[in-house]
C-alpha cells in the first residue's frame, strides 16, 4: 500500500487548511526523500485546542542526528511559530507512544515501514512503563515544598 500522501484523508479528518501547507511545505523541504512520515498529534488531534494552542508535528526522518535536527530548523522556520516540530525518533518513548495510540498519521511513504515504527514504539513503550510507573509510586510518597 503506497501513501503517497493521504491527502483524501487528511481533507476528510483535517479539512484545516493549515495543517495540509504544513505537510506540503515539509514534503517540499524534503529534496532527499527521507521523509518516511508525517504524523499530527497533542492538543488539536484530542480537540482540546483553545487559542494559544500550537499544532504538533511528528516527522520520522531518516537520518543521523545531525542532519535530522538540521531538518527540523529548517521544518520549523518554513512554517513559523503555530507549529511545533518535532522529530519522532528524538522524542521521549512516552510521546511516541502517544503518537502511535492518538495521533494522526497525514503522510506515509511506506506503509509497513509505518507499522514496523509502530509496532516498535509500543514494544518499547512496554519495556519502559514499569520503569515509570516505579517512578510514580515513588513520587506518590514524596512531598514537594513550594520554593518562598
Amino acid at each position: 500500500m503506497d501513501g503517497n500522501w493521504g491527502t483524501r484523508e487528511m481533507e476528510l479528518i483535517y479539512g484545516d487548511k493549515l495543517v495540509k501547507e504544513a505537510v506540503e511545505r515539509i514534503r517540499k523541504l524534503d529534496e532527499k526523500g527521507k521523509v518516511q512520515f508525517i504524523t499530527l498529534y497533542g492538543s488539536l488531534v484530542k480537540s482540546r485546542e483553545g487559542k494559544l494552542s500550537d499544532i504538533d508535528i511528528a516527522i520520522y526522518y531518516d537520518a543521523d542526528a545531525r542532519e535530522r535536527f538540521s531538518f527540523r530548523v529548517r521544518a520549523q522556520g518554513r512554517l513559523g511559530g503555530r507549529f511545533d516540530i518535532q522529530i519522532f525518533q528524538d522524542l521521549p518513548t512516552y510521546v511516541k507512544k502517544e503518537i502511535v495510540s492518538g495521533g494522526k498519521v497525514l503522510f506515509y511513504k511506506d506503509y509497513d515501514f509505518l507499522f514496523n515504527v509502530y509496532l516498535g514504539t509500543l514494544r518499547e513503550y512496554s519495556d519502559f512503563e514499569k520503569y515509570l510507573n516505579t517512578y510514580y509510586s515513588y513520587l506518590e510518597g514524596v512531598e514537594i515544598e513550594e520554593a518562598r
